[in-house]
């Protein structure tokens, strides 16, 4: 017998040998196993479907918002980044919205004139605009 036909006896051998061993393990038994490697963290079936349905929610489409939801979350925008200013990236992580819900958001604020923005595309900055001033009762009457 040739070193070849050795190898691919002795990796045919191992091959069955994995497989049986998970096939008859349970699954957290496979995770206990595997947890230093970081390669799988759910030690139960529940938290594995859990896992799962997460996921699923994540790609789900966002349940279609009102006026009076985006005005409430463009009011929370320009409380957070008042005149500091923040990327969109900083803004929906220190808010905790969603990827899918921040443009809308931040366009309607730069619509409504209450957030200005300096910069382009990821690099741009948002800022709570500048209240405008009240006229004097004297420059009102000219």
């Amino acid at each position: 017998m040739g070193l070849k036909e050795r190898l691919a006896e002795l990796a045919t051998r191992f091959a069955e040998d994995v497989v049986s061993a998970v096939g008859s393990s349970a699954l957290g038994e496979i995770a206990a196993a595997t947890a230093h490697s970081g390669a799988v963290k759910a030690v139960s079936g529940e938290t594995v479907h859990r896992a799962v349905a997460d996921s699923r929610s994540l790609r789900a489409r966002l349940p279609r918002r009102s006026a009076a939801d985006v005005d409430k979350a463009l009011a929370d925008v320009v409380r957070f980044v008042g005149t500091n200013g923040k990327r969109a990236e900083e803004i929906r992580v220190g808010l905790k919205l969603d990827v899918r819900e921040i443009p809308r958001v931040l366009r309607e604020g730069l619509r409504k004139r209450v957030l200005r923005a300096t910069g382009q595309k990821r690099a741009k900055t948002y800022f709570a605009a500048a209240k405008p001033k009240k006229q004097s009762a004297k420059k009102r009457e000219k």
